[in-house]
């Protein structure tokens, strides 16, 4: 009988630590899609700055390549200034329905891409860290005349 209990109690320890590994896991997963669809959105303003010298406010204007994640809210475009001067944009998304072991969190991006002060999504599930620069098409714009 004992034996059959301390089966038991194993299994569901297996379970539990499988389950929350896998839910890890599969969350990342949907994180890194996000960050994909943001990034594609920071290029595309980028571009669109390019053309016509400021910052598009709905998200039809832009030419994305990426359709928007499942999984996730997408907010309004934000235009705003920094310094009253310098013109900038800011979009958050929200997770939709409950994440196992997360619960909501929003991802906000803007002009120089992740913003963790603006975001709420843990750390331990963000695609890389966001302390490292990094290097994605963005910085390869030019303004050819």
């Amino acid at each position: 009988m004992i034996h059959v209990i301390l089966l038991l109690v194993v299994t569901v320890v297996f379970f539990a630590v499988g389950f929350a590994v896998h839910s890890r896991a599969v969350e990342q997963s949907r994180v890194a899609n996000a960050f994909d669809y943001l990034e594609d959105i920071q290029f595309s303003q980028h571009l669109h700055f390019v053309r016509t010298g400021k910052y598009a406010n709905r998200l039809a204007d832009l030419d994305l390549s990426i359709p928007s994640p499942a999984y996730f809210a997408v907010g309004e475009i934000k235009i705003s200034r920094h310094d009253g001067v310098f013109p900038g944009w800011e979009l958050q998304l929200h997770r939709a329905g409950a994440a196992p072991l997360f619960g909501p969190y929003a991802i906000t991006f803007n002009g120089a891409g992740f913003d963790a002060s603006q975001s709420s999504v843990e750390a331990s599930i963000l695609p890389y860290d966001p302390g490292h620069v990094r290097i994605n098409r963005v910085s390869t714009l030019a303004i050819l005349r």
